[in-house]
C-alpha cells in the first residue's frame, strides 16, 4: 500500500468509494506518490552534486508593501477616514473664525472712520495704526469704503500736524540762541513740535516729511552750557561772551555777552562756539566747544596762579587768505577767500617737556603709558615734539596755557601767507625738502615707532626750515598739527544741480596740517591736508600740535 499513507487517508478512501472504485483510487494514489518520490530523489542528488550553498531570495519592497497593505487594509481605511474628518472639521472651524474676525475688523474700521483722529490720545493712535496695518493686510473689497475714509482722516491729521511743526521750527530758528529769558518759550515750541511729529510718525512711520522734520527738531533741541574758572584753588570772577563759528565756512560771528562767572545753566542753541572769558589782570581765555543737541556742556578751567605771557609766540598780521581751488587739495576751504584777523601763534610745536609739565600740574591722563615712558625716559628728547596726543587732550593743554588751537585759516595763513607758497622757507615753487621732512616709517610695533620718532624728529626750536616771514619752526615737517576747525566735505546734491557742491561739515573730524617727518617720501607740501577724528583712538605717532591766541 505504501508506507506514506496514514490512517486518515485510508479512512477517506474507504468512505469515498466501495469495491472497484476504491481499488482504482488506491492504484492512482500509489502511482502518483511513487513518481513524486522518484522525482524528489533525483532533484536531491543533483543538488548534492553542485556542492554550492543555497540562498533564499528576499521579497521585493513592492511585494512587502503589497502584503502589508493587504494585512492592514482595514486599519488604514479607518485611519484615513478619521484624518479626513479632522481636516474637514479644522477647515470649517478656521473658515468660521476667519469670517468672524473679518466681520469684527470691518466693524472696527467703520467705528474708527467715524471717530476724530485729532482727539485721540497716544494709546488710541497706536490702536488705530495697528488697525490700519491689519486692514491693509486683509484687503477685502467690503472694507474698501471705510478704509478709504479712515485713510483720508489720517492724511488730514498728518497735514495739520506737520504744518504746526514747520511753524514752530521756523520760530525757533529765528530766535537768538543766547537769551535765557527765551528758554521757556523755546522749550515749549520744541515740546509742541516733538509731540506733533511724533503723533504723525505713530500713524505713518515712513512718511519722509515727518522724518525730515523730526531730524530738524532733534538738531534744534535746547542745550545747556555751564562755565566756571579756578585760579589755583580759588574760583575766579569775570565776564563771559561767545561767538558762534559757522562749521561749513569757519567764519566767526559777532560777540554776544553771556554774563558773569560762574555761569550755572545757560540755555543755548546747539552749534560750534568760541567762549571768551575776561578775568581782570589776566589775558582773555578762549574756549572752543561743540555744543551737541540736548546736552549740557560743562567747561571747568583750571588756570595757574601766574598768567601765561606771550613769550614764545609770534604775532601774525592778518589779511585775506585765498586758497587755490585745486582738485588735488584735500582742503575744507578750496577756492575760498577768508579774512584772517591778527593773532598770535607759537613759534614751536609743544614739546615732550612742555606736555610733561602740564600732566604734572593738572593730573591729566598721559598718552599710552608704554609709549610715554619711552618718550620721557631720556631727558635728551624732552625738546622733541610730543605725539600721540588726541584732539581733546591738545585742547585741554592749550586752555591750561591760556591759549587755544589755531583755526585752519590761521594756520594756513601763517604757513603760506599772501603768496600762497607751498614751502614755508621760500616763495619759489622750486625748492627741495629740508629740516625734519626726510624721514620714513620703518615699522608698526612700539620699538620701531619710538626709533623712528627719535631718529627723524628734530628739537621743536631747531632747524633750517623756519618760515620765511615769521621765523616759525617746522610748519612743514617734524609732526603734522591739529587745528580746531571742523572738517568740511564738498558733496553734490543729486536732487538739485549735481554740478553744485554743497559744504557738509563732519563734527567728528578736524583738519590736520603741516605734514610730518615723512613729507619727502610722501611728496607732501603745504598744499597737503589731512583729516583726523577727535576720539582718543585717533591719536597718532605723526601728529602733534602748537597753540594760538586771538588779540583783543
Amino acid at each position: 500500500m505504501g508506507a506514506n499513507m496514514n490512517n486518515a487517508q485510508l479512512q477517506q478512501l474507504q468512505n469515498a468509494s466501495q469495491g472497484q472504485a476504491f481499488s482504482q483510487a488506491l492504484q492512482a494514489y500509489q502511482t502518483q506518490n511513487t513518481a513524486n518520490a522518484q522525482q524528489f530523489a533525483q532533484d536531491l542528488e543533483c543538488l548534492l552534486a553542485l556542492r554550492t550553498p543555497l540562498y533564499a531570495r528576499p521579497a521585493s519592497w513592492s511585494a512587502r508593501i503589497r502584503r502589508a497593505v493587504v494585512r492592514r487594509a482595514r486599519p488604514l481605511a479607518v485611519a484615513t477616514g478619521l484624518l479626513v474628518v479632522c481636516l474637514a472639521s479644522g477647515w470649517i472651524a478656521t473658515t468660521q473664525a476667519l469670517a468672524a474676525e473679518r466681520s469684527r475688523l470691518q466693524r472696527r474700521l467703520e467705528i474708527a472712520a467715524a471717530a476724530e483722529v485729532p482727539a485721540m490720545d497716544v494709546g488710541q493712535r497706536a490702536e488705530l495704526a495697528a488697525l490700519l496695518t491689519e486692514a491693509e493686510r486683509v484687503g477685502l473689497p467690503s472694507m474698501a469704503e471705510p478704509l478709504d475714509r479712515l485713510r483720508l482722516a489720517v492724511q488730514r491729521f498728518r497735514d495739520a500736524q506737520l504744518a504746526t511743526v514747520s511753524e514752530r521750527i521756523a520760530r525757533i530758528a529765528d530766535r537768538a540762541p543766547y537769551d535765557p529769558s527765551l528758554a521757556p518759550t523755546l522749550a515749549q515750541d520744541l515740546l509742541v513740535a516733538q509731540g506733533a511729529v511724533g503723533a504723525v510718525l505713530q500713524l505713518m512711520p515712513t512718511d519722509p516729511q515727518a522724518l525730515a522734520l523730526a531730524a530738524r527738531i532733534e538738531s534744534q533741541a535746547i542745550s545747556v552750557v555751564a562755565i566756571a574758572v579756578r585760579i589755583g584753588a580759588a574760583p575766579a570772577s569775570g565776564r563771559v561772551s561767545t561767538r558762534e563759528i559757522t562749521m561749513s565756512t569757519g567764519e566767526i560771528g559777532s560777540r554776544v555777552d553771556l554774563g558773569e562767572l560762574p555761569i550755572q545753566s545757560l540755555p543755548i542753541r546747539p552749534g560750534y562756539y568760541r567762549f571768551d572769558i575776561d578775568i581782570e589782570g589776566r589775558p582773555r581765555l578762549e574756549v572752543t566747544r561743540l555744543v551737541l543737541p540736548g546736552r549740557t556742556e560743562r567747561i571747568d578751567l583750571m588756570q595757574p596762579e601766574q598768567p601765561v605771557d606771550r613769550a614764545g609766540m609770534v604775532s601774525i598780521e592778518g589779511g585775506t587768505l585765498v586758497i587755490p581751488d585745486l582738485e588735488t587739495m584735500h582742503c575744507s576751504h578750496c577756492g575760498d577767500r577768508i579774512e584772517v584777523a591778527t593773532f598770535l601763534l607759537d613759534e614751536a610745536e609743544v614739546s615732550v617737556g612742555d606736555y610733561a609739565e602740564f600732566l604734572k600740574a593738572t593730573g591729566h591722563p598721559s598718552p599710552p603709558k608704554a609709549a610715554w615712558d619711552e618718550m620721557t625716559r631720556d631727558p635728551a628728547f624732552a625738546d622733541r615734539p610730543v605725539v600721540l596726543v588726541a584732539y581733546h587732550d591738545a585742547q585741554d593743554y592749550a586752555e591750561w596755557r591760556g591759549k587755544r588751537l589755531p583755526t585752519h585759516a590761521e594756520w594756513e595763513w601763517a604757513a603760506r601767507g599772501a603768496a600762497q607758497r607751498i614751502w614755508p622757507w621760500t616763495n619759489s615753487p622750486e625748492s627741495d625738502y629740508r629740516g625734519a621732512t626726510r624721514g620714513r616709517r620703518s615699522g608698526v610695533d612700539l620699538a620701531d615707532r619710538i626709533s623712528d620718532w627719535k631718529t627723524w624728529t628734530a628739537p621743536v626750536r631747531f632747524g633750517d626750515d623756519r618760515s620765511l616771514d615769521s621765523g616759525i619752526y617746522h610748519l612743514l615737517g617734524n609732526v603734522c598739527e591739529w587745528t580746531e576747525s571742523v572738517h568740511v566735505e564738498r558733496q553734490a546734491d543729486p536732487t538739485r544741480d549735481p554740478a553744485i557742491l554743497h559744504r557738509i561739515p563732519d563734527a567728528r573730524l578736524r583738519d590736520v596740517l603741516g605734514a610730518s617727518w615723512c613729507a619727502e617720501s610722501r611728496r607732501d607740501t603745504l598744499e597737503s591736508h589731512e583729516v583726523a577724528g577727535t576720539s582718543a583712538a585717533d591719536a597718532a605717532w605723526l601728529c602733534g600740535f602748537r597753540c594760538a591766541r586771538s588779540l583783543p
